[in-house]
């Protein structure tokens, strides 16, 4: 069956048990046939199902292409169409394909449920209350929604037109644009080929001219001159005094010397290249030389330090017993009567003064050697923090001070677990001018504030660069109070 390809004004939805009876008969008096004639007389196309053929799958997609095909949707509702299943499946199809739905009511029964959500909020035409006015309340009714249909479509075929002529305008547009680029790109072309030929012909007009007059001067000594030496030798002058050629011959040169040039200067660069790889070659083996010192001294230091601290500890101990061992003489000779301790004072209070004695100039002793030990060890670090200039011509040395730690492990909250040479606050933190060795061999050498980096030399132990400045709360090189220098102590940013 081919699909019907006329459009339609209406489309009545109905039950064939309102419109026939068992034997296909009109029923006389019947709604759908005068919906049908009042239709016809206002000049109102529509289509209706005639044949009911249900179960033919053609015939549904032949009713659905109607539906689709029409403009507005006249549902013819009653008892027997409320209950009929192809009515539903019409309507839900109406909707689908947003078609405006007109209910006519024969009687008062209620909508399917199927339908009702679709048709409850519609305004409908009740023909079993006004029987006599009804089919022209359809009638306009259905010439408005037409004529609404028609402005929308209107509205939209402007819309369309408009947005066609649009698009047919920039498309216009880009065209003129497109042809204009083309044009200049030839006019141009047409000039740049005016001008070569232009210069072609200046250099003809000069040039070959010479060369013409080069070439018959040539065959003229050939022809002429009969010896053959000085044949050549004219020949030869001839040809060498073409300004051509000596153009040739001058841009050779300079190419030549330019190259001759570039040869040198590569080579002189790759000479600096190779005195520079030397000096920093130089350079490393020099601060892993003072680094080696530096550890040796910082080792012998610490040992020497922790002997003296035992030695003086060990004449503290011999000082507390020979007190005790004093305070038991004294009360025993104080036990030993009035006269016999007469006899004793002297020399008690001589041992005691003896005692005293020893263990000043042994305590001397110790600090002196500590004192000279400390200062080594200062002037070792002094040599270590040398290794490059830095900003104002300065050094960062460690302290003169004693060191409260020594190699001592700090658990830092930014910078984990390193560590540290030099003095402690109250709370065992490093404090004051002191020195850091990180797990990576980075160091540094400055001051530190409670804990922290604050200030100095933090050097990196991979390629020798080092940082000179502040360090921020983080613990991290202060760009802006500070700055990178490379190995040979030339700053780098």
């Amino acid at each position: 069956m081919k699909m019907d390809k006329k459009q339609y004004d209406v489309f009545i939805s109905y039950s064939r048990k309102d419109y026939v009876d068992e034997n296909d008969n009109a029923i006389p008096g019947n709604v759908v046939s005068e919906i049908k004639a009042a239709l016809k007389a206002a000049g109102i196309s529509y289509w209706i199902d005639e044949e009911a053929n249900y179960v033919s799958e053609a015939w549904a997609k032949f009713i659905l292409n109607c539906i689709k095909s029409s403009k507005v949707i006249v549902f013819v509702a009653s008892k027997n169409a409320n209950q009929s299943e192809w009515t539903r499946k019409e309507i839900a199809a109406a909707n689908e394909f947003k078609k405006p739905i007109i209910p006519f009511r024969i009687d008062d029964s209620l909508y399917d449920e199927d339908v009702f959500l679709r048709l409850v909020d519609l305004q409908y035409i009740a023909h079993y209350k006004n029987p006599d006015t009804s089919l022209g309340d359809l009638v306009e009714t259905v010439k408005s929604k037409l004529e609404q249909i028609k402005v929308e479509e209107d509205a939209l075929r402007k819309k369309k037109e408009e947005e066609r002529m649009r698009r047919q305008a920039e498309e216009e547009e880009r065209r003129r644009q497109a042809e204009e680029e083309i044009r200049k790109h030839k006019e141009q072309q047409q000039r740049d080929i005016e001008a070569i030929r232009l210069a072609c012909s200046k250099l003809n007009n000069e040039e070959t001219k010479f060369e013409v007059d080069r070439s018959n001067l040539l065959l003229e000594t050939k022809a002429k001159v009969k010896d053959l030496a000085e044949q050549e030798k004219l020949m030869n002058d001839i040809i060498s005094s073409s300004p051509i050629r000596k153009k040739s011959e001058q841009e050779i040169q300079q190419l030549r010397y330019k190259i001759e040039s570039l040869e040198n200067e590569l080579k002189s660069l790759q000479q600096e290249n190779d005195n520079l790889n030397v000096e920093i070659q130089k350079n490393q083996e020099l601060l892993a030389e003072k680094e080696q010192l530096v550890t040796n001294m910082e080792q012998k230091f610490h040992s020497e330090v922790e002997r003296l601290e035992s030695q003086v500890a060990q004449q503290q101990s011999e000082l507390i017993n020979a007190n005790k061992q004093l305070s038991l003489t004294e009360k025993k000779l104080v036990n030993s009567g009035k006269g016999a301790n007469r006899g004793f004072r002297w020399w008690t209070h001589l041992i005691y003064v003896i005692l005293l004695v020893f263990f000043f100039l042994g305590w001397l002793g110790s600090n002196s050697k500590m004192k000279e030990l400390q200062k080594l060890y200062t002037d070792q670090t002094t040599i270590h923090t040398k290794e490059a200039p830095i900003k104002n011509d300065t050094t960062i040395t460690t302290p003169t001070t004693p060191l409260q730690a020594s190699n001592m492990e700090v658990y830092s909250k930014n910078l984990k677990k390193y560590l540290y040479t030099g003095p402690l606050n109250a709370d065992g933190k490093p404090e004051g001018k002191g020195r850091a060795v990180f797990p990576n061999k980075d160091t540094f050498e400055g001051t530190f504030v409670n804990g922290m980096l604050a200030e100095g030399r933090y050097t990196f132990a991979k390629d020798g660069t080092y940082f000179l400045g502040t360090f921020n709360e983080r613990e991290e090189p202060d760009i802006t109070h500070g700055a990178y220098y490379n190995i040979n102590g030339k700053k780098i940013n």
